[in-house]
């Protein structure tokens, strides 16, 4: 079994387009989740992930690619 880290080296070494993919999805992403705080806590509420730790993780993001 892959750790994250080569599933994620593994396909950007595919294809140079996959580099701006990934990028690209994750930014819209973090944007969505962003814009939905609120209701992403909620929904995460009893999940095994913390809503808020989600929220952080897309506004960190953001904030470094600015």
């Amino acid at each position: 079994m892959k750790t994250n880290t080569q599933t994620i080296n593994s396909y950007l070494k595919e294809h140079p387009i996959n580099q701006v993919f990934l990028i690209e999805a994750v930014n819209r992403y973090a944007k969505q989740i962003t814009e939905n705080k609120e209701e992403i806590i909620k929904i995460m509420e009893h999940g095994f992930i913390s809503g808020e730790c989600w929220v952080e993780a897309a506004e960190s993001w953001i904030k470094h690619n600015k």
